[in-house]
């Protein structure tokens, strides 16, 4: 809860959550990771069933099952690490605090020692990408992730989010502990800054021409390229 005080984290500012607690999509995301593990119970209750023996002088199973097995056991990790990952930016809040930043780190960067608390010392600088992601029915929907880059030499993303949730991050921590941020997209663009040009991934219908059209910047009449969404050098909206 904003202004709420966390000992050595400061007062709570911000925090932004896609998919809040207590939900069905909430639990959906959380616990669909572990479906991936389901593999290997599968196998072992299929060679079972088959009357097949556990037996390590058998033939079939020291050259077939257990390599499979070990195959299977490998692969399950993989995956769980990769969905949790995908899944976790979704539920889990980013907070930011007046001493530093609160992500959950997935899994495989716990195994690496990521941390979820970065304080405010340890931030060295944002770097804020948009996309333009289409989806069904021609439905396009504008989309960024912020990466942290930590003073040693670590990178915390955000996952996937809307833009106006990233802008708005990437503009309170800029403001508040004075971090530079590359890649920002405001409306009126701060001195200094780059401006990320956002390509815009059409989806193909019958009546997409197929010849390339020639654009240019209603600011400052730079040509554009074909389906891009942002002026690459002033950074005003097509």
């Amino acid at each position: 809860m904003a202004g709420t005080f966390e000992g050595f984290k400061g007062i709570e500012i911000e925090r932004y959550v896609e998919v809040s607690a207590g939900t069905p999509r909430y639990a959906l995301l959380k616990y669909y990771p572990y479906v991936t593990m389901i593999d290997i119970p599968i196998l072992l209750l299929a060679w079972w069933l088959a009357e097949l023996p556990f037996d390590p002088n058998d033939v079939i199973f020291m050259y077939g099952f257990v390599p499979a097995l070990i195959f299977m056991f490998f692969a399950t990790i993989f995956g769980y690490l990769i969905i949790n990952a995908q899944f976790s930016s979704r539920i889990d809040p980013i907070i930011i605090f007046t001493e530093g930043l609160e992500m959950r780190a997935p899994a495989w960067l716990r195994i690496r020692g990521f941390s979820d608390f970065m304080s405010r010392a340890d931030i060295e600088r944002l770097t804020a990408k948009y996309y333009t992601v289409a989806q069904s029915r021609n439905v396009v929907k504008e989309m960024g992730y912020c990466a942290i880059v930590l003073r040693n030499g670590k990178t915390r993303s955000t996952g996937l989010q809307t833009v106006e949730k990233i802008e708005r991050f990437t503009k309170v921590v800029h403001d508040k502990y004075g971090v530079p941020v590359e890649g920002a997209k405001w409306s009126s663009k701060p001195e200094g800054f780059a401006v990320h040009q956002a390509t815009k991934v059409r989806v193909a219908t019958s009546d997409t021409p197929s010849d390339s059209v020639n654009h240019f910047c209603g600011g400052c009449g730079t040509r554009l390229l074909e389906g891009a969404a942002f002026c690459g050098k002033c950074g005003r909206k097509v």
